[in-house]
């Protein structure tokens, strides 16, 4: 058996949860660097459940729990794996159930008007086990103008709600007569994105891919820091 802590090349990420500070794939290692005699390996670094290179016995078994509000729409597991002596037979993954909710209200950006009335509609009996057992929510909404007020506005309308507001996202249409397309807030944006966002601003142009990847070897060397 083998466990690494590593980025795997295809590996599947969460969106907005997860950084990919990896550019270009420099960092990424292939499936095949892990041989064949090995039974099982057992990966981690990545939030999201998945098999690696189509090989059932190398996989990321994903994390136990959501670790962000991006993480709600799939299911978290750990894995059962069956060996006979140093021979793979078989990996079952266990659904974990779900202590606590993860609510969006409304599910897509509205504007305020629409968002307070279903602030205000959410239940008021609180499930078992105390405020702990209480769902997390992110209040999702559109505007057109400053709104000094919002949060004050949004704390009114779930005054007696049993729920933890984590987040407010607020985000602006984009073109009054065209379709609707929604900006990004900065804590929604990666890295990489944000500084590709100023460079442009700045330069009037793309960054140089040799700048990109000193940038991210930075975030690479101030994340390691973070975790230690």
């Amino acid at each position: 058996m083998a466990t690494g802590h590593c980025y795997m090349a295809d590996g599947q990420i969460s969106e907005l949860s997860e950084r990919k500070i990896q550019v270009g794939y420099q960092h990424a290692l292939p499936a095949d660097i892990f041989p064949e005699q090995l039974a099982y390996v057992a990966l981690g670094h990545l939030h999201r459940a998945q098999v690696v290179g189509g090989r059932p016995n190398v996989r990321y078994s994903g994390s136990p729990i959501p670790l962000s509000l991006a993480e709600r729409d799939y299911p978290h597991q750990v894995v059962l794996v069956e060996l006979d002596g140093p021979r793979f037979v078989a990996a079952t993954p266990l659904e974990i159930p779900r202590t606590v909710q993860v609510l969006y209200v409304p599910e897509e950006h509205q504007p305020l008007d629409m968002v307070i009335p279903a602030l205000e509609a959410l239940g008021s009996e609180a499930p078992e086990g105390g405020r702990e057992a209480w769902p997390f929510l992110e209040v999702r909404v559109l505007l057109d103008r400053a709104q000094p007020r919002l949060r004050q506005d949004v704390q009114d309308a779930l005054q007696g709600k049993p729920v933890r507001l984590l987040r407010i996202d607020a985000r602006r249409p984009e073109g009054r007569d065209g379709p609707r397309v929604v900006t990004r807030t900065l804590d929604a944006l990666a890295p990489l994105d944000v500084f590709r966002t100023r460079y442009q601003a700045v330069r009037g142009g793309p960054a140089p891919e040799a700048l990109e990847r000193l940038f991210m070897e930075l975030v690479e060397d101030v994340t390691r820091r973070d975790e230690g």
